[in-house]
């Protein structure tokens, strides 16, 4: 799918990722029109072939950005506390992914989905930490294999 993608699309999701990372939030289309001094349906136009290559991801029915992996435009039980802010990841593991393209250290503080249970992590210098936890047999569990995570990537 990315041979369709065009060099403007790429402009796009490359403004969106910009956007976000300097303002801790997703932007909007009428945003990316302003920054990229591009028409807004143009734009609109290369959400949405970034949302079918995979590169993005659409709220349902919209040309809202949802996801701009590792990130998540809403707030999610995964805060990523990093110097300067707060941004929100999708999962677990994308909590690991913003600290990776930010080139940072972070922190997430969140909660067992299944048992409550607080969980702590994040990376220190480069290396993965595991901060507190209160149960030492927790771990991440991946639900979905990796193949199937876009069948339904808001559930994965």
């Amino acid at each position: 799918m990315n041979d369709e993608l065009r060099a403007q699309d790429w402009k796009v999701r490359t403004a969106a990722y910009r956007h976000l990372i300097d303002t801790f939030t997703a932007p909007g289309t009428a945003d990316l029109a302003r920054r990229l001094d591009m028409p807004a349906d143009e734009v609109a136009a290369s959400l949405e072939r970034l949302a079918a290559g995979h590169q993005i991801v659409l709220a349902p029915g919209e040309t809202r950005i949802w996801m701009l992996h590792p990130f998540s435009a809403t707030r999610t039980d995964f805060p990523v506390d990093v110097e300067g802010g707060t941004y929100w990841a999708n999962c677990a593991w994308d909590a690991f992914g913003i600290p990776a393209v930010l080139g940072g250290d972070s922190r997430t503080q969140t909660r067992c989905a299944e048992s409550g249970v607080a969980i702590e992590f994040g990376v220190r210098d480069g290396a993965l930490i595991g901060g507190r936890v209160q149960d030492e047999r927790t771990l991440i569990h991946f639900a979905v294999p990796a193949r199937h995570w876009y069948d339904n990537v808001a559930f994965t």
